[in-house]
């Protein structure tokens, strides 16, 4: 599942495609791939909602999200399928809302994803007060930073029982 903050869902299925080497629309069809557009509608585009495309109305309307990801959440246990979430970005999301509501609805969201046994990753810009970062942080088993620097890309890994300080990826 693709939650897309950041862009629409047309643009992150090209993406995808790009990454993967081919289509796609074959995870869509089997249910196995959705896209959540938070996005579009936000940005005045109009995206029409069909197979594998979930639309939220606004950035802001946290409760249409969590109706469409409980939604897209259920049809895939029911399926037994490992579930696996990206959502891009975090600090798009709180562009649009105060950090206190984002905190409460990321308290819940996580609480729902970690009972479900899901795999998310959730993206979020380093531009952002201090104490966001760590309220975020504090919801999160791990914290993957990515920084490029000197034309190479670093990575740290911050977890409870693991830590990785700045290593170079190749």
């Amino acid at each position: 599942m693709v939650c897309c903050a950041n862009s629409t869902a047309d643009e992150e299925r090209r993406r995808l495609e790009e990454a993967y080497g081919g289509s796609v629309s074959e995870f869509i069809e089997e249910g196995r791939l959705v896209f959540i557009d938070l996005f579009s509608a936000t940005m005045g585009l109009t995206l029409e909602e069909g197979m594998g495309v979930k639309t939220i109305p606004s950035l802001s309307d946290l409760a249409s999200y969590n109706v469409a990801l409980r939604e897209v959440l259920a049809g895939m246990q029911r399926r037994e399928l490992r579930i696996r979430l990206s959502f891009d970005s975090l600090s798009t999301l709180l562009m649009y809302n105060p950090p206190q509501t984002v905190s409460r609805f990321l308290h819940i969201l996580f609480g729902r994803l970690r009972s479900m046994k899901v795999t998310s990753l959730f993206l979020l810009e380093e531009a952002h007060d201090t104490n966001v970062i760590s309220m975020i942080m504090g919801f999160c088993d791990s914290v993957l930073w990515i920084k490029t620097e000197d034309s190479k890309t670093l990575v740290k890994l911050e977890s409870e029982d693991r830590r990785l300080d700045w290593t170079p990826c190749e």
